[in-house]
Parts: C-alpha cells; sequence; structure tokens
C-alpha cells in the first residue's frame, strides 16, 4: 500500500463523523438519572489537535476530539437507578480512566492529585466535562470501579475497537503474536507451584 493519505488525520476525522453517529444511534438506552443530578456531564466537542514538528501531540486531547463518547452513558444505563442521590457522569469517569492510561500517569494517586491541581488538571477536567468546584477524590474512583465492573468495562472497550475497525485501522486479516520467552523472577515471586515446569524451559 503506497497512498497512506487514509490514515491521516484529516481523513480518519472525516470517517469518525459518521462512524460516531451510528454508534450513538445503536446504543440509545436512556440513562436513568436527570441531568440535574449528575456532577459532570460529559460532550463531545471536536478540538483541533496540535502536533508539534517533532510529531509530538497530546493523546488525551486526541482521543477525545475524534471519538464521540457519548454512547458509555447508555452502555452504563443499567448500572444505575432512578433512585439515590447525585452521581459522575460514568462517560465522565471513563474518560477519566482512559486519559490516565494514555498519559502514561504511574499511579491513579498521582492522576487524581494532577486532576485537583487547578492548571495542570484543567485540560483534563475540561475534556471529561467535570467543574472545578466538583473534582472526583480516590474514592469516588473505587466506588466507579466497583459499581460497573469489570464485565462493563470490555463492553465499552469491545465497541471502542469496532470504531478503530470501521475506520480501518484494523482489519483482522491477519492475527500475530510475540511468544518470546524472557528470564524473570517469576519463580522467587512465589510461583513454586510451577517450578519444575520453569526449569524445563531452556
Amino acid at each position: 500500500m503506497k497512498d497512506l493519505t487514509v490514515f491521516s488525520l484529516k481523513e480518519i476525522q472525516r470517517k469518525l463523523n459518521s462512524i460516531n453517529v451510528q454508534i450513538n444511534l445503536e446504543h440509545r438506552k436512556i440513562f436513568p438519572k436527570e441531568r440535574s443530578r449528575l456532577l459532570s456531564f460529559y460532550q463531545y466537542q471536536r478540538r483541533f489537535v496540535d502536533i508539534s514538528p517533532q510529531g509530538y501531540f497530546s493523546f488525551s486531547k486526541l482521543a477525545t476530539s475524534l471519538i464521540d463518547f457519548s454512547f458509555v452513558r447508555s452502555l452504563l444505563a443499567s448500572s444505575y437507578g432512578r433512585e439515590g442521590g447525585h452521581c459522575f457522569d460514568p462517560a465522565s469517569f471513563f474518560i477519566l480512566h482512559l486519559f490516565r492510561y494514555l498519559d502514561e500517569f504511574k499511579s491513579e494517586k498521582s492522576f487524581i492529585s494532577l486532576l485537583h491541581d487547578q492548571d495542570k488538571g484543567r485540560c483534563y477536567r475540561t475534556y471529561a466535562g467535570i467543574s472545578d468546584d466538583r473534582i472526583p477524590c480516590e474514592a469516588d474512583f473505587s466506588h466507579f470501579k466497583k459499581r460497573i465492573g469489570p464485565e462493563k468495562f470490555d463492553e465499552i472497550f469491545h465497541v471502542l475497537v469496532e470504531i478503530v475497525k470501521r475506520v480501518g485501522l484494523v482489519t483482522g486479516k491477519i492475527l500475530s503474536y510475540d511468544g518470546t520467552l524472557f528470564p524473570t523472577f517469576a519463580n522467587y515471586k512465589g510461583c513454586n507451584y510451577a517450578f519444575k515446569e520453569c526449569r524445563s524451559i531452556p
């Protein structure tokens, strides 16, 4: 393949315009709490992404500029009820989790600390629809993960993979993996049940 213009940012943005609409039409379950009871509210907004001459850019800004994550609210609607008090928008929370991994924070605690910083955390709060006077704490993050569970996270990631497939970045025609073995300290850290098997590996 010699013509790579189909993978240009402009072309991908063009494709995602219709894909975002399709995905949100496919996931239309109404969130049980009214917007007035949400402590945050995510809304998709296309932003200009700066790419430096060296190729540096913000992964978080790029992701939220390309993909409309509103479908997350619909996917997680079953994990919430009409009763109870206020809650953070689940779309906001998922995006915050995504930011932590995209920008390679060493821990959740370090990310939350930056999120609370008035200046350094402003972009993350803006992209996720978090207001400056209602910033989630560590307990809010733990509560969110416990509420939705790993199965719902998987559902969201399946939709994201589907989006990437529709864009054409993944075809599924070729599957490859790296099965290289590396020496580790697994035995030292308590892998006693596999001791004989580990020694048999040349």
